[in-house]
């Protein structure tokens, strides 16, 4: 079982799907949507074996994270939108924002960097979800402060373009976090190795970025049948 919000999962899955069908097709692999909040709490309930999750250095020392792409905010709204012709910062701030919030709060990661400015917009809506915000930027006059990766993955098919975030935004990591524990099980390591190497392969292929890291721990590109068959039965959900 893997656990992500949905914004990775729009990312990853597309890559990880075709790379299964063809390395190990009698896998049936589980998908659990998480916050990043609730990453550690998850694992530890052994509700999910691998979680893909934005990760900083506090997470704890009986997990492995292992980073996949490096990710920042862009700013996203439907196709010939007005902000694409001069944007800028000023611009930014007199238009109307959509913001993804599982709380429907009207503030969030880029007002706190407009405040240290000194500046400040209107959030006119929100939203529960990433995937559901580009339904909505879709149909409206709407800005959206989004993943890099998930609006070059899945911005064309709503008509979505992006441009830079006039703001000096952070940039974090993606990646998967394991418990060390679980990496003794073949199928939970080669299933780990596996998503790293969708998802460079993927990005690279797809121009989206991928982070320089070291390899991942090299396991074979397809996996021995008993460890195939242990991965399917740990991922039913």
């Amino acid at each position: 079982m893997v656990g992500a919000p949905d914004a990775i999962a729009a990312v990853v899955w597309p890559l990880l799907i075709p790379l299964l069908r063809h390395e190990a097709p009698r896998i049936d692999l589980g998908f659990r949507h998480i916050f990043p909040q609730s990453v550690i709490a998850e694992l530890d309930a052994g509700a999910i074996d691998v979680a893909l999750s934005p990760f900083d250095a506090s997470i704890p020392a009986r997990f492995v994270s292992r980073a996949m792409f490096d990710e920042e905010f862009v700013v996203a709204a439907r196709r010939g939108h007005p902000f694409f012709a001069a944007p800028s910062l000023r611009r930014y701030c007199q238009e109307l924002h959509l913001l993804v919030s599982i709380s429907a709060d009207t503030s969030g990661y880029v007002d706190g960097v407009l405040a240290e400015k000194g500046l400040s917009r209107r959030v006119a809506f929100s939203v529960p979800s990433f995937m559901l915000a580009l339904a909505v930027l879709a149909e409206t006059d709407l800005l959206g402060a989004l993943p890099s990766t998930l609006v070059a993955s899945q911005g064309a098919r709503f008509g979505i373009s992006s441009v830079r975030a006039p703001f000096a935004g952070r940039r974090w990591e993606v990646g998967a976090v394991i418990p060390k524990v679980a990496l003794a099980d073949p199928a939970i390591a080669w299933l780990a190795d596996t998503l790293a190497r969708a998802t460079s392969q993927g990005l690279d292929h797809h121009a989206l970025g991928p982070r320089s890291r070291s390899p991942a721990r090299a396991l074979p590109k397809r996996a021995p049948a008993k460890h195939r068959r242990r991965a399917a039965r740990r991922g039913r959900g």
